[in-house]
């Protein structure tokens, strides 16, 4: 019934700005129900594809949609003000004069009056593509009273192959530092008259010599004592035919790769630490770790661990087994308890060298692996612009939200470049102001609470001025990934997805330190060693 005391709600809601008001309010709604008939519509989709698996028939195709950045609004406005001084200068000077040739000119053409004025220089830059097969003879004596022979030895980086160390050297930087096949590669020698097969190719990229995988872990110890962060990220790909991920991580001096099962923090960790050979250790900062997982029945799996904490050294076969006795199921009790002792094991040197600081996305797979996390700003906003504008009230709310946030951007990458406090206040007063407000939009709205619950990690700038509030450096170094990826689909086995890891991963630190791939591929396989190793380079580095 009708009460006259809601006469003046009524007044209020019909007003010009009560409608507006309950406008802006319906279409909030309206996004909240949209983004739900999404996410139903997908389940739905699944639910029929088990469905149509249970009786027999074949499942709906699943297409990849092709990503287009047009999709993502509101990217990072360009600085007006910054000029392009850059002009086009002559090479020349840099060019290697590997020989001279006079040009001489018929003086039968010249006139009777015609003096001598000198020469003029022009470089012409050339490249000589030749085989360069070479029969040893090997010298041979024989001892009768030892019955015994004695040989004359291949010169160093001959021996062990038939192919010498330039044509190794030479397919190695067109399948790493070019991306070519190795069908493409066995082509292109066959037609310069080396006689090769795809299979040997191959040989030559997995038969890898320890002293590689040696010197780029040598590398990385010293890059991570060097600079003590590191950026990470991953991606998809493909081994034997079934789904799996490449995990990248580096910083400003190395670029690292390995191949996992999954996206799970035991996984990212595994990847992370610097020994091949693995040590848990289930001491209290362990079971304390394990504890803040909150799995399901929690307060069993604590006692049983509790009762046998100590110091002890497991290996990977005896925390397995360990883990079996305990009847543990679940997968991610299992990853939990296997990630917590092997972060104390870390954690007390036992693994290597641990790095201070992690920089990555918002992947949960990350957290809590480091006690310093900075997560990635331009992924953060990545969610904002994904976004579908509705209407004219949800593209107006997104460009004041965008303007402050881009200008808040701008502000942090300042306080990088000159820390202060006063800066470090306006940030933080800058960040309340944006994400603690409420929006109209229900997406909006939705962003900003995950935002407000990584503040810690969004904020660790703040404390460590030094490092990116971005996470370009890993994507830089994953993006090889996805490019062969689309070239080749993966890897066929594992010991290919290791040799292809370890090749790429020098690639990128050897490129990243300033030196040419093939001249240090050159230097390896002849063994001169007169380039240095890489970890001396990185330590001698200012």
């Amino acid at each position: 019934m009708f009460n006259l005391n809601d006469l003046h709600k009524i007044t209020s809601i019909l007003s010009p700005s009560g409608l507006v008001e309950n406008f802006k309010r319906l279409l909030g709604a309206y996004e909240e129900k949209v983004e739900e008939v999404a996410k139903l519509e997908s389940e739905n989709q699944v639910l029929k594809d088990q469905l149509k698996k249970f009786i027999g028939e074949q499942e709906t195709p699943k297409f990849q949609p092709k990503k287009d950045k047009k999709e993502l609004h509101h990217p990072k406005p360009s600085k007006k003000d910054r000029k392009k001084n850059w002009k086009k200068k002559s090479k020349n000077s840099d060019v290697k004069i590997d020989r001279e040739e006079k040009c001489p000119i018929d003086k039968d053409q010249l006139p009777s009056d015609a003096e001598y004025k000198g020469t003029r220089e022009v470089t012409v830059q050339n490249i000589l593509i030749k085989t360069d097969n070479v029969k040893f003879q090997i010298e041979r004596w024989y001892s009768p009273s030892l019955k015994k022979y004695f040989e004359g030895k291949l010169p160093l980086g001959f021996q062990g192959s038939q192919f010498g160390p330039e044509l190794r050297s030479f397919i190695v930087m067109l399948y790493v530092g070019l991306r070519s096949t190795e069908n493409k590669i066995e082509k292109f020698l066959k037609d310069l008259g080396i006689i090769i097969s795809a299979g040997e190719i191959s040989n030559i990229l997995v038969d890898i010599a320890p002293k590689f995988s040696t010197e780029m872990d040598n590398a990385k110890a010293s890059a991570i004592k060097k600079h003590p962060y590191l950026n990470i990220d991953a991606t998809g790909m493909y081994l034997a035919g079934s789904n799996c991920f490449n995990i990248c991580h580096g910083n400003h001096y190395f670029g690292y790769h390995s191949t996992v099962k999954d996206r799970s923090r035991f996984s990212a960790l595994k990847s992370l630490v610097m020994s091949k050979d693995l040590i848990y250790l289930l001491n209290e900062d362990a079971i304390l770790w394990i504890e803040k997982r909150n799995f399901k029945n929690n307060q069993n799996i604590y006692k049983k661990l509790r009762r046998i904490k100590s110091d002890k050294h497991y290996t990977e076969e005896e925390i397995d087994l360990l883990i079996v006795g305990f009847k543990i199921e679940d997968i991610k009790t299992i990853n939990a308890i296997k990630t917590g002792s092997l972060l104390s094991a870390w954690g007390k040197n036992l693994l290597g060298i641990t790095p201070e600081l992690l920089i990555s996305d918002s992947a949960s797979e990350y957290r809590d692996i480091f006690d310093v996390h900075q997560e990635c700003w331009i992924h953060e906003l990545r969610h904002y612009r994904a976004i579908k504008i509705t209407s004219e009230y949800i593209r107006e709310e997104l460009d004041l939200f965008f303007k402050e946030a881009w200008d808040l951007f701008d502000l942090m990458e300042s306080y990088k470049d000159f820390p202060n406090e006063v800066l470090r206040e306006k940030i933080e007063q800058n960040f309340k102001a944006i994400f603690e407000k409420e929006y109209q939009s229900y997406m909006i709205n939705h962003c900003r609470k995950n935002t407000l619950s990584r503040r810690e990690n969004l904020l660790t700038f703040l404390s460590y001025p030094l490092i990116a509030i971005h996470n370009n450096q890993a994507e830089s170094y994953i993006r090889e990934k996805v490019v062969r990826r689309k070239i080749s689909g993966g890897h066929k086995t594992q010991r290919g997805a290791d040799s292809g890891n370890l090749w790429i991963s020098l690639y990128q630190t050897v490129q990243k330190n300033g030196l040419s791939f093939f001249h240090y591929l050159k230097d390896r396989f002849k063994e001169l060693n007169t380039i240095p190793q890489l970890s001396i380079i990185i330590d001698n580095r200012s």
